[in-house]
């Protein structure tokens, strides 16, 4: 009888797991804040797999995605990563030697979190591929199914996708466009800008939110604990995140209808020396917005 318990149980998380909805043409957000859990969502992906998987990543850490991207190997997926030496494990040793690894060899980071399956499904956001940052920390992941993106990413090209009433931006940094597009948008904003950040220094971005502030713009910045423990601003008084886990998140919405996310942190490094990713949603479709507007709720309890 316990075997028979123990069989249904396994079985009941096995159809648990299969229900993890992979993005479609339509641009799907996941966030844990909201329900989502990021570590399925990544491996689902993964496992999604038939001929190719492309990997740009800070960190690749998780055990149990790195025996996922084993498998595919083992089938004979082509498999590429490109990751940061000083901040994964030891990966030639974990994973299988047909995995084609190539380390960042600059000085500056290779921050990008960026997932492309059979070159045509892409997860992109904040989170790195570590337990932590998929299970405990607060990360938002972007889902689309689009062979064109799929392509402008793999090649480091910035991209226009358009779908229905919306188009999405995205930006490869170090980038003075990007950045010129993000205060452009800072300068443009009419009644509220939300901001949750895990670093906040570039004097640009600053300079902007305050001029924001001073036109009477409702400005919602929240900040990791570290980071805001450190900021010292005359005007912009930012929250530190109350949570025991890192807000990692690097993400703006501006008059609720525009949402700025991606792996740079704003800060001078991410728009002039790593390698980072900015992606500008304009606007939100109304379950995105519901599901952003929620988050940055949450975020503010």
């Amino acid at each position: 009888m316990k075997k028979y318990s123990l069989a249904l149980l396994l079985v009941g998380c096995l159809y648990f797991y299969t229900k993890v909805e992979l993005p479609s043409s339509n641009p799907k957000l996941y966030a844990p804040l909201t329900g989502d859990d990021l570590k399925k969502v990544v491996i689902t992906s993964i496992e999604s797999a038939h001929h190719s998987i492309d990997l740009s990543i800070f960190s690749l850490t998780d055990h149990e995605v790195i025996k996922a991207l084993n498998r595919k190997a083992k089938a004979g997926l082509e498999i590429t990563i490109h990751y940061d030496p000083k901040h994964s494990g030891p990966l030639k040793k974990q994973l299988d030697p047909h995995i084609a690894l190539i380390p960042w060899k600059k000085s500056s980071l290779m921050h990008q979190k960026v997932l492309i399956i059979d070159d045509h499904l892409s997860l992109i956001g904040s989170a790195n591929f570590t337990l932590s940052s998929l299970m405990v920390h607060d990360n938002i992941i972007m889902g689309l199914d689009c062979s064109k993106f799929a392509e402008a990413l793999k090649l480091n090209r910035p991209f226009i996708y358009f779908h229905k009433n919306q188009t999405i931006h995205t930006y490869h940094l170090p980038s003075t466009t990007a950045l010129k597009h993000l205060i452009t948008l800072i300068d443009s904003a009419m009644t509220s800008i939300d901001v949750a950040l895990f670093t906040l220094t570039h004097p640009q971005i600053i300079e902007a939110l305050t001029s924001a502030h001073e036109r009477g713009v409702r400005i919602n910045l929240t900040l990791d604990s570290s980071c805001a423990s450190r900021f010292k601003h005359p005007e912009l008084n930012p929250r530190a995140h109350r949570g025991y886990e890192l807000l990692h998140e690097k993400m703006a919405l501006i008059d609720n209808k525009i949402f700025i996310f991606g792996s740079a942190n704003w800060t001078k490094a991410a728009f002039k020396r790593n390698r980072d990713i900015l992606v500008i949603i304009d606007p939100l479709n109304p379950t995105q917005q519901r599901k952003v507007r929620r988050h940055f709720r949450l975020l503010s309890k």
